[in-house]
């Protein structure tokens, strides 16, 4: 048995008209593509990363803060302090 295809259709042709079935296939079912929900945990996550670049790098007003202590000789720190801060960064 021969089977003879139609000779006025072409492969590509044939695809472009499954593809266009396909197409009005969704629009008539009213299917909407692919859809992304992000989550209010990650909403808030983003808000806070946004908050955080804001920030300076160095707070000026604490910074000001202190070296006018230091030079009025006001700025006190505790031998026992100085040893904590050394022996937390170990």
């Amino acid at each position: 048995m021969k089977i003879n295809r139609p000779s006025n259709i072409t492969p590509g042709q044939l695809y472009q008209s499954q593809q266009k079935q396909a197409k009005e296939s969704k629009a008539a079912k009213g299917t909407q593509g692919d859809k992304i929900e992000i989550s209010t945990e990650a909403k808030r996550i983003k808000e806070l990363v946004r908050k955080t670049i804001s920030l300076p790098d160095i707070r000026n007003n604490v910074v000001d803060g202190l070296k006018q202590k230091i030079d009025k000789g006001e700025y006190k720190v505790s031998s026992e302090d100085i040893v904590k801060g050394m022996l937390e960064n170990i």
